[in-house]
């Protein structure tokens, strides 16, 4: 199999480098190991314009809102699957006054239907606030239709990376049964034991995640109080995250499960149920800056360290990386 990028990891950043790469009628093969748990798929993937533990406008929003709002527009309407939509934020425990001039705009009271909801549904009498326009991302719709599009285009693999297998000689990459001009990786945690990039500023953590049923809470916002409540696309609603930095495993932690399980009791006062708990690991970098490298002398490339605001900021780093990409000669 002949390719021009051969790209290691179908999370965020590698559907979304493989996707610019193919709108440059670019070939592309992408390899992933789709029985592992992503983090990807553990994240909130909320594209939310209020930092609302400090209630101020949320970092680096303004510069990455343009271009994710686009891409992820443009893949909902390629795949023809649910990528992305609006979805309100339900903040509990918000401030009195708007003293953030640049908040105001996103902050809305609540109206007296909202008013009967939140009464029906939640104990906790503190104030709320309606944080509006936010979009969540379907983030495990939008990597598995990208996956069955790329199978379509003969340009997916499904299986573990295996880096014994890949030689990277004359300029020509060879893995297996492929010869590739470039490779890009995109592997996430896995990062950190990459044999082509030593000594990335990586450290990993371990991210913990509730499938709660609440078949009393309308789906039409996400609810936030310090933990989170976000409809997905099965009828429940993802609860999360922790950040594990010490751990030997990653056997779900049962003890955040029990503190959680705790706070929503005195939250809700309507029956939910936990239907599911998983369990990721993520990479990390200090201050949590995005890696986006290219080797000095091997046609190899390395985008991966997203963090936290990954969804956000991936969609117009992935689009500059990628004219990088192309235009790179060594």
């Amino acid at each position: 199999m002949q390719t021009e990028y051969l790209v290691i990891g179908g999370g965020i950043a590698g559907t979304l480098i493989s996707y610019e790469l193919m709108k440059h009628n670019r070939p592309v093969v992408v390899i992933d190991n789709t029985s592992a748990v992503k983090a990807s798929t553990v994240a909130g993937a909320v594209l939310n314009p209020v930092n609302i533990k400090q209630w101020s406008i949320a970092k680096d929003y303004r510069q990455y809102i343009a271009e994710a709002l686009d891409s992820y527009a443009s893949l909902q309407n390629l795949l023809k699957v649910p990528v992305i939509s609006e979805i309100p934020i339900i903040a509990f425990d918000a401030p009195a006054t708007r003293e953030d001039i640049l908040v105001q705009p996103f902050l809305h009271n609540i109206t007296e239907e909202n008013a009967v909801l939140i009464n029906n549904a939640f104990a906790t009498p503190l104030t709320t606030k309606i944080i509006a326009p936010v979009s969540q991302i379907y983030a495990e719709s939008l990597l598995n239709a990208w996956q069955k599009f790329l199978h379509t285009q003969n340009a997916f693999l499904s299986e573990r990376f295996e880096a014994e297998k890949l030689s990277i000689t004359n300029g020509i990459v060879v893995y297996k049964d492929i010869r590739a001009a470039k490779i890009i990786f995109c592997e996430g945690v896995a990062a950190i034991q990459n044999p082509w990039f030593n000594n990335l500023p990586f450290t990993k953590n371990r991210g913990d995640a509730l499938l709660v049923s609440v078949p009393g809470l309308p789906e039409k916002f996400i609810y936030h109080y310090g933990i989170r409540l976000i409809p997905t696309s099965n009828r429940l609603f993802w609860c999360g995250t922790n950040y594990t930095w010490n751990y030997t495993n990653l056997a779900p932690d049962a003890e955040w499960r029990n503190y959680t399980e705790e706070k929503l009791s005195r939250w809700l006062k309507i029956p939910f149920s936990v239907e599911d708990h998983i369990v990721a690991e993520r990479p990390t970098t200090a201050g949590q800056q995005p890696l986006l490298l290219m080797h000095h002398s091997l046609p190899a490339a390395l985008f991966n360290g997203l963090g936290t605001k990954g969804f956000l900021i991936a969609p117009l780093l992935a689009k500059q990386f990628a004219k990088q990409l192309i235009g790179w000669r060594l």
